[in-house]
């Protein structure tokens, strides 16, 4: 590893000089962004071309694997906008902020068809978290607000009383509201941080 990057097991001159040239490139174009965002970003891509290159095995000349490493991260400019932005949103949604959050997911969705069932099934969660969580505060101040329990077995979750049917312990339901859409809230945001990432 040199400069907080793995570099490829290169030794001859016009590969090494090829590396050099990605790698300033690459240090150029991130040069706005925060440095530890810029050092884990490089990280990653340098042990992306490592891999690409050491995986060619050893038939053609250094600098022409090294090529082909570096080719299969695709266009620098899309690339490179992408991971930028990633980083970005990661480090906001780190942080518990919703809209970030939502983004992440949009930026990870698609990526594989598991993982786009594990992005809607997370979004909607946090709508339901968001929502449980709301309707939690609200219950403090209106006792009509609550679990609303139906004649016939079914329920409903709701702002006001529900004809017809007998509100769930109204004392207990606006903590058990607001700690359980907290924690379920918590634990999609380790889960969303898991997740894992081909970018």
């Amino acid at each position: 590893m040199s400069n907080g990057m793995i570099q490829p097991p290169v030794t001859e001159p016009e590969a090494l000089s090829r590396w050099e040239a990605f790698t300033g490139d690459l240090r150029k174009r991130l040069s706005a962004l925060p440095p530890g965002d810029r050092d884990e970003i490089l990280l990653e891509l340098s042990a992306h071309v490592a891999d690409a290159y050491q995986s060619q095995g050893t038939a053609a000349a250094q600098a022409e694997r090294l090529g082909k490493a570096i080719g299969s991260l695709g266009d620098p400019d899309e690339f490179l906008h992408l991971w930028a932005e990633e980083y970005r949103v990661e480090n906001r949604a780190r942080r518990g902020n919703p809209a970030a959050l939502l983004r992440l997911l949009a930026l990870r969705f698609g990526r594989s068809a598991a993982l786009s069932a594990a992005v809607i099934i997370a979004g909607l969660g946090l709508a339901v978290c968001l929502l449980v969580f709301a309707l939690g505060i609200y219950a403090f101040f209106t006792p009509d607000a609550g679990l609303w329990i139906h004649d016939q077995g079914s329920w409903t979750l709701s702002f006001e009383a529900q004809a017809g049917a007998t509100q769930w312990k109204p004392s207990l339901f606006p903590l058990a509201a607001v700690l359980s859409s907290a924690i379920g809230y918590a634990l999609i945001v380790v889960g969303i941080r898991r997740a894992p990432v081909d970018r």
